[in-house]
């Protein structure tokens, strides 16, 4: 349905993805990186593989789920693959969907007798210096997303960037990162939709068990959202095998901040959210995480059992000018950082702080240009880290 605007009818994404579902038939692509894989192969099965990741990239048709399959790097197995980039053209038919939804699973090995995920497949630059984002995906109409797993990805400029830049209207990117490493000369994971209505979809990521070292060849933040980034989540789960300890997901940047979100809403707004648990953000030159709902969207975050330290910054700074905003911070710790513990900005008070079995050292809370009392539970002592 559409508009005399020519946009999609606003009653929204959920009816016109429906709409979809029986065309969004599985293909299946796979690469191998072993000498046995050629792009000039069909690529559907691990016989006749695509030798590199940017073919298999660039054969993914639309409106069609697409798991894309990687053999693992390591002895016996795989080399390094390269980056991998796509880039499409803004689509101006609302008859004709190009929506984009990719699956790419990576550290399958033994492909010859029983495939299976036990390693993990490394991405970098090959090309001489480094000058290209591991993987790259700029869209235009339609939605975009993408799910990553099992892949170490190392000497890029950015380690993923996905973006939509057009502004077209129910187009949302999406992205999740499950168990996966990424080193990045500047920003390790990018994700932008520049659009001006709050409810017409966003820039989301869901990220489970997940390291990332950003900045480390000039500025960049670990992760940077570009986009009403409601439903944001980053956790952790499982054992670690090396320690035998619960698994923790860490972001660092040499260049920049932790996370830095920004809303480009200017109406129509829905609620900015986002939960973090089992996190790290640490060493950061600038802020530990950062979001900034501009106008007109609420800001809201969840952190339980995080740890935001020795960070340049402050450890959580929020800014909005729109109620109802809120943090709300359960059993973690700020330690040591340069600016403060909590900061939470707004012109009008809207912000409010519930934080409860944390500790605040060498940090405070600040909610809206005061210093706000911990709660009975909190403490400030030195936490101790270990080397």
């Amino acid at each position: 349905m559409i508009s005399r605007k020519g946009k999609v009818a606003g009653w929204g994404v959920a009816a016109m993805l429906l709409s979809l579902a029986p065309c969004m038939a599985a293909t299946n692509f796979y690469v191998r990186g072993d000498g046995l894989g050629l792009d000039t192969y069909a690529g559907t099965n691990w016989a006749t593989a695509f030798r590199t990741i940017q073919k298999a990239l660039a054969s993914v048709p639309f409106n069609t789920q697409t798991v894309i399959r990687v053999q693992a790097t390591g002895a016996g197995e795989a080399g390094d693959y390269d980056v991998a980039q796509r880039v499409d053209p803004y689509h101006a038919d609302y008859a004709n969907p190009y929506v984009m939804d990719i699956v790419l699973e990576g550290g399958y090995t033994n492909i010859g007798v029983a495939p299976a995920r036990g390693g993990v497949s490394v991405i970098c630059d090959l090309d001489g210096s480094v000058s290209e984002a591991g993987l790259e995906i700029n869209k235009g109409l339609w939605p975009l997303t993408v799910r990553v797993s099992g892949f170490q990805i190392r000497d890029v400029t950015h380690g993923i960037k996905l973006t939509q830049t057009s502004g077209a209207d129910y187009s949302p990117v999406c992205l999740t990162l499950n168990d996966t490493d990424i080193a990045a000369f500047n920003t390790g994971v990018w994700i932008e939709y520049t659009q001006s209505y709050g409810s017409h979809g966003g820039a989301q990521l869901t990220a489970t068990n997940v390291n990332i070292a950003a900045g480390q060849g000039g500025s960049g933040d670990g992760v940077y959202i570009k986009g009403a980034w409601a439903g944001t989540c980053i956790a952790a789960s499982g054992t670690d095998a090396r320690t035998g300890l619960p698994r923790v997901s860490s972001i660092t940047s040499a260049g920049g901040g932790g996370l830095y979100f920004v809303d480009t809403a200017t109406t129509s707004p829905r609620a900015d959210t986002a939960a973090f648990s089992s996190l790290v953000v640490h060493g950061c030159a600038s802020n530990g995480i950062c979001m900034d709902s501009l106008s007109v969207s609420p800001a809201q975050a969840t952190l339980d059992h995080c740890t935001i330290a020795d960070n340049g910054g402050d450890a959580l700074r929020l800014i909005s000018r729109t109620a109802p905003s809120w943090a709300a911070i359960t059993n973690s710790i700020f330690a040591n950082n340069g600016g403060h513990g909590v900061s939470l900005e707004s012109t009008n008070s809207v912000f409010t702080c519930s934080e409860a079995y944390s500790d605040f050292y060498n940090d405070d809370v600040l909610v809206s240009g005061s210093v706000k009392a911990l709660h009975a539970t909190d403490a400030a002592g030195d936490p101790q880290f270990l080397a």
